[in-house]
């Protein structure tokens, strides 16, 4: 997956979602997610009492739990799908970012 090229001006007001973008670009996960929607929806947001936890917090922890989940996947009992879950937590955080 790769992320959308980023403007100087962008990187520069707001390094840490970018460093953000970098992380989960070199992630693999599925399209269906829309994560780089959600980035983009960010940065034209810009950084605020709203998106900044999800740029902090939310959005880290809902990759990580991505990746660890597909680690776990094989043994999991509840048939849960990793990617669905990711794809309901990028939607809720989605709707979350006020729209510019």
């Amino acid at each position: 997956m790769s992320s959308a090229p980023v403007s100087p001006a962008a990187s520069t007001l707001w390094p840490r979602l970018e460093e953000l973008a970098v992380f989960v670009g070199s992630a693999p996960l599925p399209a269906s997610a829309n994560v780089p929607g959600l980035l983009e929806r960010l940065r034209t947001a810009g950084p605020g009492p709203t998106t900044e936890p999800i740029v902090r917090r939310r959005l880290p922890l809902a990759v990580d739990g991505y990746l660890r989940a597909l680690t776990w996947q094989p043994w999991a009992v509840d048939g849960a799908d990793p990617a669905a879950e990711l794809a309901r937590a990028v939607d809720e955080m989605a709707a979350l970012v006020p729209a510019s």
